[in-house]
């Protein structure tokens, strides 16, 4: 179920036997909480290639245009692979960035159907993504991709299960203001690893495939 960035900071409160606001930016206090989820929630959403998280950008390619723009990736993603959609094969990640910018400074640069990517810098906050060959007609690149959550406003939210990121956030309030009174720092860690480890088993199950590894 997915869960807004208010929900998560009342949730934190609660725990840390606080008053619930209607906003995160209520207090100074909400304000620090609702931070801590805000790390909280990139720390468990990096830790995994979350299914809820998957989605598909899709890159029209023309003719004689080597550079695009992945418009709504942002900062915090990971590509899990790119495939082109028309004649349906699966394009690389270029051997480094240097070779990439060799291949297309060079003087003589191969044209035809692009078989290799990569990122080359960024555009209004989105990675830009370059092509080689050079595409020599339109085709159609899908990015299957992995794109962590902005939290900016309260009603943003997150896919991903909520407890760790509840649990880690709690973790880094007690740490902050010192003793608590209540549970200790290393047994909310230790909370926090369970969970975050059970979250991750239930989701990689929906795609066991990916976890299993080949001898050649």
């Amino acid at each position: 179920m997915a869960t807004t960035l208010l929900q998560l900071t009342n949730k934190v409160l609660t725990r840390l036997r606080e008053p619930t606001v209607s906003s995160s930016s209520s207090t100074t206090y909400s304000k620090m909480i609702a931070e801590f989820v805000r790390q909280a929630t990139r720390e468990v959403e990096q830790a995994h290639d979350w299914i809820q998280l998957r989605t598909t950008i899709q890159v029209p390619i023309v003719a004689s245009t080597v550079e695009y723009v992945l418009t709504g990736a942002g900062d915090d993603f990971r590509v899990l692979g790119v495939y082109e959609d028309q004649t349906d094969y699966r394009m690389h990640r270029a051997p480094s960035y240097q070779q990439m910018n060799e291949w297309l400074l060079q003087n003589d640069r191969a044209s035809g159907p692009p078989l290799y990517w990569d990122i080359n810098g960024t555009s209004g906050g989105d990675p830009v993504v370059n092509f080689y060959p050079v595409p020599d007609d339109t085709y159609s690149a899908n990015f299957n991709m992995v794109i962590v959550s902005q939290l900016d406003a309260d009603t943003d939210y997150t896919p991903v299960p909520e407890l760790p990121i509840v649990l880690r956030a709690q973790f880094l309030a007690i740490e902050e203001r010192g003793d608590d009174q209540g549970v200790s720092l290393e047994v909310l860690d230790a909370q926090f690893q369970n969970a975050l480890s059970s979250a991750v088993a239930i989701d990689a199950g929906n795609y066991p495939n990916e976890s299993v590894w080949f001898e050649e």
